[in-house]
């Protein structure tokens, strides 16, 4: 199968790979599937995938969680090394595609003081939203790659 033709059976289309990448073959290594399998039970675990209720939860501490991915997924690439290639061409793209602006937008926001804490967190929420989202499929291409049943909708109370 075709790098491009995995993404699409998924319809994972929150990253952009661009080029001949997209016609690479694509086989699903034992590594791959570990570790797919790790970061998958850490993305349902998290706020990254969990709803939160406007009165529920700190701003502050879901950037933490959020933050705290990048070094779970480098542990994550350092324990499986290049047996896990494909495994990380998609997590190192969702770093930085999805996860890495979300955050930059939002640490800076956090560290002004100049304004109250209402008006610095809006619209916190509603881009959460469109971040989980992203990430919620995210962990349907996870649970394809790790050769699971996605249980991520199971879970949403």
């Amino acid at each position: 199968m075709k790098f491009g033709d995995f993404l699409a059976k998924v319809n994972f289309v929150c990253v952009k790979f661009t080029g001949p990448f997209m016609e690479t073959e694509f086989t699903i290594s034992t590594a791959d599937k570990d570790a797919a399998w790790e970061l998958y039970v850490e993305l349902l675990t998290r706020c990254a995938t969990r709803r939160l209720n406007e009165d529920e939860g700190d701003n502050e501490e879901v950037l933490t969680s959020l933050y705290s991915l990048f070094g779970t997924t480098r542990e994550i690439l350092k324990k499986y090394k290049s047996d896990c290639a494909n495994f990380s061409k998609i997590a190192i793209a969702v770093l930085n595609q999805i996860i890495r602006p979300f955050l930059s937008k939002w640490h800076k926001v956090s560290i002004n003081s100049n304004e109250n804490n209402e008006i610095k967190w809006r619209g916190f929420r509603s881009e959460l939203e469109i971040l989980q989202s992203k990430l919620k499929q995210y962990t349907i291409l996870l649970a394809e790659m790790a050769g699971i049943e996605d249980f991520s909708q199971i879970i949403d109370g």
